[in-house]
């Protein structure tokens, strides 16, 4: 699965839980792609990466949805 993000902060890129979440239940790894650079996040690594994030409730502007955003480190140069 590969997920595009815009933004960095404090050496963290934020994904949306339920894109984490269908990651897992398929098993599938995660590669986060910012700025023309591509970060492998394995599937077997995003539960930790889930349960040990900022629980802060967000609403989307569009379906009225909740969501939280997992924090994931952002150093590509140690893949």
């Amino acid at each position: 699965m590969i997920v595009k993000v815009k933004k960095i902060w404090m050496g963290h890129v934020s994904v949306r839980d339920y894109v984490l979440k269908k990651a897992v239940k398929q098993k599938e790894d995660v590669f986060v792609q910012f700025a023309g650079i591509t970060k492998k996040f394995p599937h077997r690594s995003l539960q930790n990466y889930m349960d040990n994030s900022n629980k802060v409730e967000f609403k989307s502007m569009f379906n009225n949805e909740t969501y939280y955003l997992i924090d994931l480190p952002w150093n590509p140069t140690s893949y």
